[in-house]
């Protein structure tokens, strides 16, 4: 009999954290599921720490080193469950996760993915202060538009899904997952749940600690987006969209408590492309204003209203 649930892990270079990963599979309160564990050449050895399990809901699977998409479409290929959810090597789940979804996914059939907030932690395993993005539920596409919000260790979909937009495209080797949630959800509905349901670890080796290279790749995957699925973008999603890419490139360009040119006009062309863009305010205030006067601003209008 088929599982109901298909488990994809892909393993490259965090066998130090791969026995927690595999513990948080094996421990959830639904039991009806199969891991399948992917070797992309990892440069370590992760044998020694799989074998130490022994649970024939485990299966293992290797190959030359071909990227993160190119290992998930495999497992996709390989899995069996009526629903198929990611989780990566170096990530953990609390023990109720897939309980909480499939109540979503059983209930709602409307529903295609069902997702969830994050709990950042380090490489020790403690919680540490992290990226917690505001997240939507049903059509979400032109906020997904802006800023991917959707962790694909806190996901989980219907098989059907990779039926009607295909897998993942193995021509990137980051931000695939960006490029997966924009073709699924010109169709597809999401639900969110607020609670943080995957621990997210955070550590040196993370290909995401790429920044220039990561937001470069985002925002040629929206152009190409862009030339298929235009039509289906609103226009305040694409400029909001606009903004952010420049208030994050100005972000990175900040001098630490000088005036930094380059960035102040960063800041200020992303206002032009959406001038309620509230992170690009907060940033002209940090290099413009003394420390305690952007502390008080920020109290007086709070943290909402811009980019992340």
């Amino acid at each position: 009999m088929n599982p109901l649930v298909s488990v994809i892990m892909p393993i490259y270079g965090t066998e130090r954290y791969l026995e927690s990963a595999m513990q948080s599979v094996l421990d959830q309160t639904c039991q009806d599921i199969e891991l399948i564990l992917l070797n992309d050449s990892s440069p370590g050895d992760p044998l020694p720490i799989i074998h130490g399990f022994k649970d024939d809901r485990i299966r293992y699977l290797e190959h030359e080193n071909n990227g993160p998409s190119f290992t998930r479409n495999r497992g996709i290929r390989e899995s069996r469950g009526l629903y198929v959810a990611f989780l990566d090597s170096d990530d953990e789940w609390l023990p109720n996760k897939l309980e909480r979804q499939l109540a979503v996914l059983e209930e709602e059939p409307w529903v295609d993915v069902v997702y969830s907030q994050r709990l950042t932690i380090d490489e020790k395993g403690d919680p540490v202060t992290g990226y917690a993005p505001r997240l939507f539920s049903g059509n979400i596409l032109n906020e997904l538009y802006v800023d991917n919000f959707v962790c694909m260790s806190s996901s989980i979909l219907r098989r059907q899904v990779f039926r009607k937009v295909g897998l993942l495209d193995e021509s990137l080797r980051m931000s695939e997952d960006f490029d997966f949630w924009l073709r699924v959800a010109c169709e597809h509905r999401f639900w969110a749940i607020e609670e943080p349901l995957v621990r997210y670890r955070v550590h040196s080796e993370q290909v995401s600690g790429q920044v220039d290279y990561r937001v470069q790749t985002v925002w040629q995957i929206r152009e190409r987006f862009d030339r298929e699925f235009g039509s289906l973008v609103s226009w305040k999603a694409r400029q909001r969209a606009k903004a952010l890419h420049f208030s994050r490139k100005a972000y990175r360009l900040e001098g630490s408590g000088e005036l930094n040119l380059t960035s102040m006009r960063g800041y200020l062309r992303a206002l032009s492309q959406w001038p309620l863009d509230g992170f690009s305010y907060r940033g002209l205030a940090r290099q413009l204003l003394p420390a305690a006067w952007v502390g008080l601003i920020r109290r007086i209008v709070g943290q909402g209203g811009g980019t992340p």
